[in-house]
């Protein structure tokens, strides 16, 4: 067949097999699909068959006119219309063994390898530091060090890292431009033995040259998994009536895995202060108030891991000390979600053993059923309305942060 580019009409054959393929004009390297060129004329001239058949019979009354006077109009032959040459045109793969598929693929190697290397010299520090610094909490970092922090999530042993941990086994491009492109991979656990099913991942390209450099790679949920989860969610949550009459929703528990879009170096700050809470006979009045506070002011990103916390301790049996952790985990996620459960950790409060064990159950059931929307809260007088003074440069910071978001907050509302 003849195709036609519809940019700068260069002509070229193909197999007739290739219609519909994306092709790429071997003049102006448009991509377009292939299609015969005569089809649109085809298709126009169907919708005028009256005209034409009108105009069709005034020609054949003419060419009888003219026999019956033995006269005719001088006639000469039409030139031949040239065949096209036939031109070597390249059909476009943008299919799981194109190149950018490849490119993408080989990250995924390098890092389940701990090629380093490789990995640098393939990112677009530069996209990487403006996107993720940008969104990133805490401490101030340097920029090497931001760096650092960002190979090391890819080459973490970690179910959540979905580069060093899970690899392709299809995908496509989804779009290729002249300096930025768009694919997504279909996954799998590297680990054999591992459970997770499949996932996907979202990588998003820049031209450097002659090369490509990634600067984003996120986790993509496809139609279909959107779906399952939502099927899955609605098959773990049930609901149960208490001893006392009380109506709630439960899931099991299980461990939950940071955002996507937390940076490592907020992962590692909330791992740390998460990891703190276990020791409450060491820290002071004040260090704990000043803990809770940049919890709920960090706010949803800490939510996975308090939640992870307190299935670990639902898991190993309450005792005494692991009781007052569980009561302050219940509290600070109270906080930063605004949810009530019927957790208490103690008959004290108003607990009892029902009763704590439904509410370990009613906050995963929460997370399952709302957390995706969840929009976090900003509580209106904890860390302005305290007698707490800054002493240090980093509780400064917390104070003016929070001053902002309460002002936002207000201006918004």
């Amino acid at each position: 067949m003849i195709i036609e580019c519809p940019a700068c009409g260069a002509r070229a054959k193909l197999p007739d097999s290739k219609e519909g393929a994306k092709v790429r004009c071997a003049e102006c390297e448009r991509v377009y699909h292939a299609r015969p060129s005569g089809a649109r004329a085809a298709a126009r001239s169907s919708s005028s068959a009256l005209p034409v058949g009108i105009g069709a019979g005034v020609v054949a009354l003419v060419i009888v006119v003219f026999a019956m006077t033995g006269r005719g109009p001088a006639t000469t032959a039409a030139p031949p219309v040239p065949e096209p040459e036939e031109v070597q045109i390249a059909v476009v793969d943008y299919g799981f063994t194109s190149p950018l598929c490849k490119f993408a693929r080989g990250l995924h190697d390098a890092a389940a390898v701990g090629d380093e290397f490789l990995l640098q010299s393939s990112i677009d520090t530069e996209r990487v530091w403006q996107r993720l610094s940008a969104t990133a909490d805490g401490e101030p970092v340097e920029r090497d060090d931001f760096m650092v922090g960002v190979l090391d999530s890819l080459l973490a042993d970690d179910p959540s890292n979905l580069v060093g941990a899970w690899t392709p086994f299809d995908g496509e491009v989804i779009e290729e431009g002249d300096d930025e492109a768009i694919l997504r991979l279909v996954l799998q656990p590297r680990d054999p033995d591992a459970a997770g099913g499949t996932r996907h991942i979202e990588w998003r390209l820049a031209r450097a040259g002659e090369a490509w450099k990634a600067w984003s790679w996120e986790r993509w949920i496809s139609p279909e998994e959107e779906r399952n989860n939502r099927i899955a969610r609605a098959r773990r949550n049930k609901k149960t009536t208490l001893s006392d009459g009380s109506v709630v929703l439960e899931a099991e528990p299980e461990p939950i895995a940071h955002l996507d879009s937390t940076p490592p170096e907020l992962r590692a700050r909330i791992d740390g202060m998460v990891a703190d809470l276990h020791r409450l006979d060491d820290l002071m009045p004040r260090e704990l108030t000043n803990l809770r506070n940049e919890l709920v002011v960090i706010g949803k990103p800490s939510v996975p891991a308090l939640l992870t916390a307190m299935y670990e301790l639902d898991r190993a049996g309450w005792t005494e000390e692991t009781l007052i952790v569980g009561q302050q985990l219940h509290m600070l996620l109270q906080d930063i979600t605004g949810y009530v459960t019927t957790f208490k950790a103690h008959e004290a409060l108003g607990g009892t053993l029902e009763r704590r064990d439904s509410g370990v159950k009613q906050w995963f059931s929460w997370y399952d059923r709302k957390f995706k929307r969840f929009e976090e809260r900003v509580e209106e007088a904890d860390l302005l309305e305290t007698a707490i003074v800054p002493k240090t440069e980093r509780e400064r910071r917390e104070l003016e942060k929070y001053r902002r978001i309460t002002e936002q907050e207000r201006n918004d509302g």
